[in-house]
């Protein structure tokens, strides 16, 4: 495979595309990531009024308040509704005392969204604090991420902040001890968590995926390391634990990501699987609340090769925030050269056999790359069933040669 000359993150990926597509401010990381980000620019849209009131801050380019309170109307209120933020909309109408700006219609439904999201919340926080005890009672260390972090640190109130699971990050030491302990609470691992071979995902994997015991609506995500962007970009648990921030969870002690590490994380996660406008809000709030060391934030990116992803983020939010991320920061970053490798994983350049490629080119040692292939192309029986029910080789194989056909089907050699 062979590609232009060396392009630096600056104008990436404006090289890549021809002269009259070359994207905006807003759309470029559209064109880095297509896949995750065919979303991005409806959300920034819709939110982009909103700004004032979600970040309670003067922002550059935002319309004051009731400008904004103005458009909204019943479509608009329910395209908030499917990202997720009424109930943060209201709390900040509510807190502003911006409710006259309102029709009452449409304050009501705001103020029901609120009310249904206290009710669910609190279910949640009652299974995140029997998560938590449990693994303080057994004498396990855990680091809070994304939700139940950003609930507290940057929100402030769990029933403004959706989460769908608990995510939680161990040393890779205690994995076995803590599948156990959750099982032992009554979540049920899910079949994709199955070993193609034993050791595989400790390997290659990052994180094991828990369902809710019955009655409960909250997974649990178990991380021993952060990865992203198809686990080419690894951020390694020593590191993190041990800039970690002691903190209280429901009265529980926990460690959280420090804030450096903490927007790292949530940059690499946004890139890599965008869900929707609340990864905008938590990249904006972690911004303008978390006392980033600039200095430090740089040297971090530099330990864990991942300028390029974090830069792309960074880029976006300038738009918002002039004032807030140093011009040489970003003029620093936009320095850096991406590697092929790394040109072609944030191009998706592969379709689904990208993070194959990415596994590969992580682990050099041969008998590892010679594991990975084995596994996955004949992994064992008790993954066969555990996927599956049975141990249906001949479907694995059809399933298999059909993502490759689909995968070859989507290869761009840029």
């Amino acid at each position: 495979m062979r590609f232009k000359k060396p392009i630096t993150i600056a104008n990436y990926p404006i090289e890549n595309y021809p002269a009259n597509s070359i994207p905006n401010q807003v759309s470029s990381m559209i064109k880095a990531w297509p896949k995750q980000f065919d979303d991005w620019q409806e959300a920034v849209a819709l939110i982009q009024c909103f700004w004032p009131l979600l970040l309670a801050d003067n922002l550059h380019n935002a319309p004051k308040v009731e400008v904004a309170l103005a458009q909204l109307d019943p479509p608009t209120l329910e395209r908030l509704r499917r990202q997720r933020l009424t109930p943060l909309l209201f709390r900040q109408v509510m807190r502003q005392g911006l409710e006259k700006h309102l029709e009452p219609s449409l304050l009501e439904e705001l103020r029901n969204d609120y009310l249904m999201a206290l009710r669910a919340t609190a279910s949640e926080d009652q299974e995140v604090f029997r998560v938590i005890q449990a693994l303080n009672a057994a004498g396990i260390e855990s680091i809070l991420l994304k939700g139940a972090d950003l609930r507290m640190r940057l929100y402030g109130e769990s029933a403004v902040r959706p989460m769908g699971d608990l995510d939680l990050l161990i040393s890779g030491e205690h994995v076995a001890r803590v599948k156990s302990i959750l099982e032992g609470l009554g979540l049920a691992l899910q079949s994709q968590c199955a070993d193609p071979r034993p050791g595989f995902r400790e390997l290659f994997r990052n994180e094991l995926h828990f369902n809710p015991p019955p009655g409960g609506s909250l997974l649990v995500d178990l991380h021993w390391r952060l990865s992203g962007v198809d686990n080419f970009y690894t951020l390694p648990f020593p590191r993190l634990e041990r800039m970690a921030v002691p903190w209280s969870c429901h009265g529980q002690p926990v460690k959280v990501l420090c804030p450096e590490h903490a927007f790292i994380h949530l940059a690499l996660h946004t890139l890599g699987e965008f869900h929707g406008a609340v990864q905008i809000i938590d990249l904006c709030l972690a911004l303008h609340t978390l006392p980033l060391h600039w200095p430090t934030l740089k040297e971090e990116l530099l330990r864990f090769q991942c300028q390029a992803p974090v830069y792309l983020v960074l880029r976006e939010l300038a738009h918002w925030f002039p004032h807030i991320i140093p011009g040489a920061i970003l003029n620093d970053l936009s320095g850096y050269r991406p590697s092929w490798a790394e040109r072609l994983v944030l191009n998706r350049s592969l379709g689904y056999l990208t993070s194959h490629f990415a596994a590969l080119y992580r682990h050099r040692r041969l008998r590892d790359r010679l594991f990975y292939v084995s596994a996955l192309l004949w992994p064992q029986t008790d993954y066969l069933v555990a996927v599956y029910g049975e141990p249906d080789r001949t479907r694995f194989i059809r399933q298999f040669l059909r993502t490759l056909f689909f995968s070859a089907k989507s290869w761009d050699p840029r």
